[in-house]
């Protein structure tokens, strides 16, 4: 026989509270007495129909990540502007805060999946030649930003040429 659970509905409405004074969702177990993982089985826990058991939870949560980040936000804001209380703002540290745990980033990652698996020293240069015209679109693309192609980008339409596109290499043949 399982234990009886220590959830309650109040926590949804302490847990809200608790992102509006900028307290992350996983440190909110040990504000009420609980474990971390406590409070992630209440958020997994399903019914026998496997609807969520408790999904008022589930939205206080998400209501909680909301509010937490506005909270970050706000003082980020606030420490910019230098208003009130915020003249001895430390903008280093509220950076690391938002890379951390809002996963803010200073550049884009661009991860792409080889798809044949193939190493470049295998294959054969009409192989490479495609791959390389392959990746300049692509890139061409991502440049030109969202919702643009070829066609309706500014430019001259020039192919760029990059760095050993032109020197053939050794030891393989078409």
């Amino acid at each position: 026989m399982a234990r009886p659970t220590k959830y309650k509905k109040s926590y949804c409405e302490d847990l809200i509270l608790h992102g509006k004074d900028g307290f992350s969702f996983e440190c909110f177990g040990p504000s009420i007495g609980v474990w971390q993982a406590t409070i992630y089985n209440w958020l997994k826990a399903t019914k026998d129909d496997g609807d969520p058991k408790h999904p008022e939870f589930l939205e206080a949560k998400k209501e909680c990540d909301a509010q937490c980040l506005f909270f970050y936000e706000k003082q980020g804001r606030n420490g910019m502007t230098g208003a009130g209380k915020y003249k001895n703002f430390n903008a280093t540290v509220w950076i690391f805060m938002m890379k951390n745990r809002f996963r803010w980033r200073n550049e884009q990652q661009i991860v792409t999946i080889d798809e044949t698996l193939k190493e470049p020293a295998d294959m054969k240069d009409t192989e490479l030649a495609a791959r390389h015209a392959h990746a300049l679109k692509v890139i061409e693309q991502h440049e030109a930003g969202p919702g643009r192609s070829d066609s309706n980008s500014k430019g001259s339409g020039k192919k760029k040429k990059t760095k050993g596109s032109s020197k053939k290499r050794k030891g393989k043949s078409s």
